[in-house]
């Protein structure tokens, strides 16, 4: 059967290292995410630029 004697500061230790394990892993996320973002405004940015001139050269072939 198994030992049903619980250590509380062991419970505490292993709690504590976990959050600290998914607040790391949380502060990655974000800088992921405002990488991704970051890239997403700049390939925005470069669309929005290209546009105008693809409208134009369509705009020739008529």
């Amino acid at each position: 059967m198994a030992d049903l004697n619980i250590n509380p500061e062991e419970v505490i230790n292993n709690l504590s290292s976990q959050i600290g394990n998914l607040m790391s892993e949380n502060t990655v996320l974000k800088m992921a995410v405002a990488k991704m973002q970051e890239e997403m405004n700049n390939l925005e940015a470069q669309v929005a630029a290209l546009t105008p001139i693809e409208e134009k050269e369509n705009k020739k072939r008529k």
